[in-house]
């Protein structure tokens, strides 16, 4: 596609007489240099703004990788962070028997053995104890000595992750600190490798951009012992730091693909300036001639108008001309491949043909009358070319007028936009969109959904619904065929629920395998019927990964709102909480939110409380009572025991009583972390007082402490009993641990091999809440109960249930038979006290022999019953809520 030279002549000039007079060979010249300045300004301008334009694409796409990178980087991390905390729970029992036994081998093996399994990419580990001394080093070693570390931890002078490099590789260690009493009790470093871990796939890395991790200051190493670390050479693009570690992301651009993107689209300027500034000269030489030396002058005329040429060639942008009535004289070789057409086809052909949009509101002539007027600098403006084949692509135009031979001329020069406008509407795509299937992100979603319900025309009472849908067994596919399988399910689905659910108003994923999609002005009933039609073809359809093929099932929840009554967080929550249910209640089917729902509301209640249990042992908000236990049947001093009873507070101080949380705990295998704590608390606040009481009373307990039947199968619970009781030296016969009937007759065997081996210790054992269960008393010659604690409920109607006086009598009897001292719960007054007296019970529990004490207050004289007898404690009753005892 080029241009005959003659033609370019014929283009810039139009026929001239051979001897110019001397003016108007003048304004010949200052026409000359008057488009020579503006083209070159035009062409700078052109060179910088794409420059600019290169590096801000560069940059978006840096900062949203590095985000992204950095915050997969992160989640991982705290992934890490977070398990290596649960392993540390899980594993005291190793950990404590390293602690006090670094020599064995065998702990050390089944230790390290346990890390690579939970770590695959494990290096090394390392063990210290309070004082921050090594005891242990597992795997390849990480160093020796770190004195000090626990102190720095714990105040906050060293992040739990750190990034070292070693061996010219990078790793990242954890460190997991376990504390006592507010105070460390050793740490468990682990040292991982960041092949694979630290940073995205190369695949995923955009040409050009380089992701590394590096310190956040040149002279930061982030690792628990100095090592020497490259100082980055260039400024990154983008960063983003990695947690609270030290280190940052960064994305730093390729040297060579820069010096393309920069210094090669600046030398292609300069050397266009340079070439226009020679063929400038080149003209004025010859046009000084040209009066004198006319063959000269030729020769000159046909060299500058190839030169001309050689520039109109060289450039990337579409140089076009035109006449005051539009028709085309200039079309240079990159306009004949932006637009498509050869130049001798469009020329004298009018400009409106290869840009209909901006020139169908004006022409040439009324743009060149007003530029002429104005004397205004160059126009740019955005419109759409036409293509050859009928196509429009974006385009940024630079017009201005310039004068030929006294005649003003139309300068087009045209940018194709389309590769930066495909990057764009790429950024659009990935900050809206899921990558994996197309669909609307969780961001994206929500923003939708709010807008519109905020839409003006929406009316507010009309009913929509959400519909929360969870793919059932997908882990399944996850862990037996891997990632890939999964990825391919997923696009797979949301193709199906796009549809099967195209009524829908707007459909998105939420993450995982969790899509939701908003149905409007539509009540749940109408939502279901649409949504059976999904389940349905997913039933059908049978998902086939390679050699193995899947039945492939969805449960859902809809959660019907109107915008009067209720936001959008709140019906997204019942969505949620409904498809949970429908999970819960077999899969593979579709659960719709009820506020009459009782079962629903108990889970979103007990979902809430584990939260908050969780988040209360984080922050020490559960405390420790004591409620005594006095003997009745005996007349001269005597000393009680206590039961303990734990309270917890919420975030606003307020105090949740056990009948509230328990049932949550135990429905959620948080008991074991609860009872955990209560021991380890008890034995630190009173393991003095312990061993002073069994040095004067050694045949009874002290304290008596309740275990639910989570602890009791628990297999780790009765080896984390014997290494604290080791470990704050109290004396086993001090202690009396409660469990309920029912508890021990859910799992017989288990809760008999649990008592057999604590009472061979010294432990005594009472049965809680006696009568309330499937109560036998075959089992108590199997169990080595000492103490049998009525329930309450019977003591409570003894003196005007004559029933519950014969079961009292009948517990207490056969009690004794078989050598088990007998309580009574709830003695809130006196009367109760003298009728428990008279059925020979040996003790009573309540509010009518003593309210509870904070246990960190208690001492040994609380034991001593007071002069007053219990017969004479206090007549009143007091309320049923204030004698809870679990």
């Amino acid at each position: 596609m080029t241009q005959n030279p003659d033609l370019i002549g014929d283009e810039l000039s139009s026929s001239a007489p051979t001897r110019a007079p001397p003016p108007v060979l003048h304004r010949a010249r200052v026409a000359l240099i008057a488009i020579s300045i503006l083209t070159l300004t035009l062409v700078a301008w052109s060179t910088w703004d794409r420059i600019r334009t290169g590096l801000e694409r560069e940059q978006a796409l840096a900062d949203q990788l590095t985000g992204a990178a950095a915050e997969r980087l992160n989640r991982r991390l705290q992934s890490i962070e977070h398990r290596l905390a649960g392993f540390v729970d899980r594993e005291k029992t190793l950990l404590d028997e390293l602690a006090t036994t670094p020599a064995a081998s065998a702990v050390r093996s089944d230790l390290w053995s346990l890390l690579q399994l939970e770590f695959p990419q494990a290096k090394a580990a390392l063990i210290l104890d309070d004082r921050g001394a090594r005891v242990a080093g597992l795997g390849n070693g990480l160093g020796g000595k770190e004195g000090g570390f626990l102190r720095r931890s714990v105040r906050g002078e060293i992040p739990s992750i750190r990034f070292t490099e070693r061996d010219e590789e990078l790793y990242a260690d954890f460190a997991a600190i376990r504390l006592r009493d507010g105070k460390p009790a050793g740490a468990l470093l682990l040292c991982l490798s960041c092949s694979g871990l630290c940073l995205p796939e190369a695949a995923s890395i955009p040409k050009g951009h380089e992701l590394h991790l590096a310190p956040s200051s040149p002279g930061a190493t982030g690792a628990l012992v100095d090592v020497a670390v490259d100082r980055v050479s260039r400024q990154p693009l983008a960063q983003f730091p990695i947690g609270d570690s030290g280190w940052v992301l960064q994305d730093r651009l390729d040297s060579r693909y820069r010096s393309q993107l920069v210094f090669g689209r600046f030398a292609a300027g300069i050397g266009l300036c340079v070439a226009f500034l020679l063929a400038t000269y080149l003209l004025h030489r010859w046009l000084g001639a040209r009066n004198g030396h006319r063959s000269y002058q030729d020769a000159d005329s046909r060299e500058s108008r190839l030169k001309l040429q050689a520039v109109l060639s060289a450039t990337t942008d579409g140089i076009i001309s035109t006449d005051q009535k539009g028709q085309i004289e200039l079309f240079n070789p990159a306009a004949e491949m932006m637009f498509g057409h050869l130049g001798e086809d469009v020329r004298m052909t009018n400009v409106v043909k290869l840009l209909p949009d901006f020139f169908s509101t004006q022409d040439a002539a009324s743009f060149l009358r007003q530029r002429d007027a104005s004397q205004a600098p160059p126009v740019v403006h955005e419109t759409q070319g036409r293509h050859r084949d009928g196509r429009r692509f974006p385009v940024r135009l630079w017009l201005n007028s310039v004068r030929f031979n006294e005649q003003p001329h139309l300068l087009i020069i045209a940018q194709d936009l389309t590769e930066q406008q495909r990057n764009d509407e790429h950024l659009v795509f990935l900050e809206q969109r899921d990558v994996l299937t197309g669909l609307l992100n969780r961001r994206e979603f929500e923003k939708r959904l709010n807008a519109v319900i905020a839409d003006p025309q929406h009316r507010p009472t009309s009913p929509h619904v959400l519909c929360h849908i969870d793919v059932d067994q997908f882990k399944l596919i996850n862990d037996t065929c891997g990632h890939e399988a999964g990825d391919a399910l997923l696009k797979q689905l949301a193709m199906l629920i796009r549809s099967k659910l195209d009524a829908a108003e707007i459909i998105g994923r939420f993450g995982g395998d969790e899509f939701m999609v908003l149905f409007r002005n539509r009540n749940a009933k109408e939502a279901r019927e649409v949504c059976e039609g999904l389940t349905q073809t997913v039933r059908n359809f049978l998902f086939t990964w390679r050699d193995q093929s899947f039945d492939i099932a969805v449960s859902m929840g809809l959660a019907e709102f109107t915008p009067a009554n209720e936001g959008p967080s709140s019906a997204l929550s019942k969505a949620d909480v409904a498809c949970h249910m429908a999970k819960r209640h077999g899969r593979d089917r579709i659960h719709i939110y009820s506020e009459g729902d009782t079962e629903l509301i108990r889970h979103h209640g007990d979902m809430r409380l584990v939260s908050t249990i969780n988040q209360a042992l984080n922050d020490g908000r559960f405390h420790l009572y004591a409620q005594p236990i006095s003997p009745i049947t005996t007349t001269g001093p005597g000393r009680r025991h206590f039961e303990i009873l734990v309270r917890m507070l919420d975030e606003t101080g307020t105090a949740i009583i056990p009948d509230q949380f328990i049932p949550a705990a135990e429905r959620y295998i948080l008991m074991p972390a609860v009872d955990r704590w209560i021991v380890n608390r008890l034995f630190s606040l009173q393991a003095e007082n312990l061993r002073a009481w069994h040095a004067t009373d050694p045949d009874n307990p002290l304290f008596a402490v309740n275990l639910s039947g989570t602890s009791i199968v628990d297999d780790g619970f009765l080896r984390y009993l014997t290494r604290q009781f080791t470990e704050w030296e109290v004396p086993h016969p001090s202690i009396c641990f409660e469990i309920t009937e029912t508890a021990a007759i859910s799992d017989l065997e288990r809760a008999r091999t649990f008592m057999q081996e604590l009472s061979a210790l010294g432990c005594s054992f009472a049965l809680d809440d006696f009568g309330t269960g499937l109560s036998s008393y075959s089992y108590l010659k199997e169990l080595p109960v000492d103490y049998l604690k009525i329930d309450g409920s019977f003591v409570r109607g003894l003196s005007d249930d004559p029933v519950s006086y014969a079961l009292v009598e009948s517990i207490t009897q056969i009690g004794h038979v078989l050598g088990i001292k007998t309580i009574a719960e709830w003695a809130e007054d006196k009367s109760t006290l003298m009728q428990l007296r008279a059925l020979n019970v040996d003790f009573a529990q309540g509010f009518g022999i003593g309210a509870p004490v904070p246990v960190c207050d208690l001492t040994l004289a609380d034991t001593l019953i007071p002069p007053q007898s219990a017969a004479s404690a206090r007549s009143d009753k007091v309320p049923a809520e204030g004698s809870a005892t679990d």
